[in-house]
């Protein structure tokens, strides 16, 4: 029957040979790190995997709203885009109107090419036209003194018309008494009539001027009116 060591010096033969086989094959030599940590180089990896996915993490963290960032940048980029979209057709326009532009300016060309013959004209004409504008200036400074006399002369009338005024409402008082005199004289008419051949008898007809034509003498004539003729009466009350 084996004993304990045997079956364990024979394990350890068994295990330390092809150990050994490998390490001359891939001439590797271990040392107290690679006993420590048998992963080695994996385990490595996989710190520096887990560092990187940390920081990854972060980096996601950052770009969040830099992706915000990024969609409100887009949005205002489609505005844009539409703008440009437009420009774009009105640039297209363009090109028809700039060839308007182009027979405009032609026509303008052709329009100011007889402008420096006009313009030679124009101080011809304006000597020329200096003693007509003299003689409008005398005329006018003429008009201007008469309508100063015409503004003198008013400034009198209504100076005048001022004098005037004061004396209207005596002029209308003596005007009333005048005609409430007729108005008697017209009352007492028919009396005056009869009375007056009685009181001055037969009167003489006054001498007649030989330049002026003969008055029929009416009182001479027998009166065909069936009202008594009057005589001129003297004003009284």
């Amino acid at each position: 029957m084996v004993s304990t060591r045997v079956w364990l010096v024979t394990l350890g033969v068994i295990a330390l040979v092809p150990i050994l086989v490998l390490c001359v094959v891939n001439r590797f030599i271990p040392t107290g790190t690679d006993l420590k940590d048998p992963l080695g180089r994996p385990s490595d990896l996989s710190n520096q995997i887990i560092y990187s996915a940390y920081q990854f993490d972060v980096i996601t963290a950052r770009l969040d709203p830099k992706h915000q960032e990024l969609s409100q940048s887009i949005q205002v980029l489609e505005t844009v885009a539409t703008d440009l979209a437009k420009l774009t057709d009105a640039a297209g326009r363009l090109t028809g109107l700039a060839g308007t532009v182009n027979e405009s300016t032609s026509g303008v060309i052709g329009i100011a090419g007889g402008l420096p013959e006009k313009i030679q004209t124009i101080p011809v004409r304006s000597d020329t036209a200096a003693p007509t504008v003299l003689t409008l200036a005398g005329a006018i400074q003429a008009v201007t003194n008469q309508l100063a006399a015409v503004n003198g002369g008013l400034q009198t009338v209504g100076s005048s018309l001022a004098t005037l005024g004061p004396r209207a409402h005596s002029i209308a008082q003596t005007l009333s008494y005048i005609e409430e005199e007729a108005a008697h004289v017209r009352e007492l008419g028919p009396l005056l009539a009869l009375l007056g051949p009685a009181v001055n008898g037969p009167q003489t007809p006054a001498p007649q001027d030989p330049g002026q034509p003969t008055l029929r003498n009416e009182s001479s004539t027998p009166s065909t009116s069936p009202h008594p003729s009057t005589a001129p009466a003297t004003p009284g009350r």
